[in-house]
């Protein structure tokens, strides 16, 4: 056997044990009654993101990009209470027309606890 593997083996099982007797191994983060902002969430990291803080207990989620109709799918798929879900739509490649479109929805705001800064485009 190769020193690398065992030393991997024993890391494995390090990691095992730790895990099984970890006091915190069922500890969840919450996000009870939290205002979370998503930005890019029409698809991919935001899109799953979005999903699973739903799962958390926020008070409202805003998602937030460029095509509407994706976010929406994305809200329907959340499913849940459709008043705490908002839909912004925002384009992030202007950033002038961007502010004046956040300065706009901000006004329905009272606060905002969680901001996921996702939005943004790739090249394929």
């Amino acid at each position: 056997m190769s020193y690398y593997f065992v030393l991997t083996l024993i890391l494995c099982i390090v990691a095992y044990v730790w895990h099984r007797n970890n006091k915190f191994k069922n500890c969840r983060p919450r996000f009870d009654g939290k205002v979370i902002l998503i930005t890019g969430a029409s698809s991919g990291m935001g899109e799953e993101m979005a999903k699973q803080m739903s799962k958390l207990g926020p008070a409202k989620i805003i998602l937030a990009a460029r095509r509407v109709e994706e976010l929406e799918r994305v809200k329907r798929e959340i499913g849940g209470d459709p008043t705490k879900i908002q839909v912004w739509q925002m384009d992030y490649s202007n950033p002038t027309k961007c502010l004046a479109e956040a300065e706009k929805f901000s006004a329905t705001l009272d606060r905002l606890d969680v901001l996921v800064n996702n939005g943004g485009v790739s090249q394929r």
